[in-house]
């Protein structure tokens, strides 16, 4: 019947439970077998990765990587120059934050972990393969850490 149908889990809750920092329904929709990279934020194409990222949320993070999350999935990358007014809004949010909203396009969790000096999510990237990726407009992850003054995560991604 009706009642023992198993429902396929929404990738948006998954999203949502990241974003809360719910972690009982992150594991839960994770053991359900939800795609940690299925839901994109429409604007700004950050995945789940990216908003643990953003508040240092390492613990999720591991959830979400060892569930098959991509180390180095960029945010979103394309329609800058056919959107000139997201591109303005994009410039005139930036400084706001550093990976989101704000955020320069095509950024990975790493640059938003180490523009944040989120040394722990730094650490846990790197563990999981993370690389040294460019952004649009050139930007590394060591870049940002470099431009917000967050000193131990330029040592730790400097090369030695």
């Amino acid at each position: 019947g009706l009642l023992s149908k198993k429902k396929t889990p929404n990738p948006e809750e998954l999203y949502n439970a990241c974003k809360t920092n719910n972690r009982a329904e992150v594991t839960r929709l994770i053991d359900a077998k939800c795609d940690p990279q299925a839901h994109a934020d429409p604007f700004t194409g950050d995945v789940c990765l990216h908003v643990c990222a953003n508040k240092n949320r390492y613990e999720l993070m591991e959830t979400l990587l060892k569930a098959g999350a991509d180390a180095d999935k960029q945010n979103k990358v394309t329609g800058r120059a056919s959107r000139p007014l997201a591109a303005r809004l994009l410039r005139a949010l930036r400084h706001t934050d550093r990976c989101g909203l704000g955020a320069q396009l095509g950024q990975t969790a790493l640059h938003c972990a180490a523009g944040y000096g989120a040394k722990e999510s730094v650490a846990l990237l790197l563990a999981h393969g993370a690389k040294m990726v460019a952004d649009v407009e050139g930007q590394t992850p060591l870049d940002l850490a470099t431009n917000y003054r967050q000193a131990e995560v330029v040592e730790m991604l400097s090369p030695t």
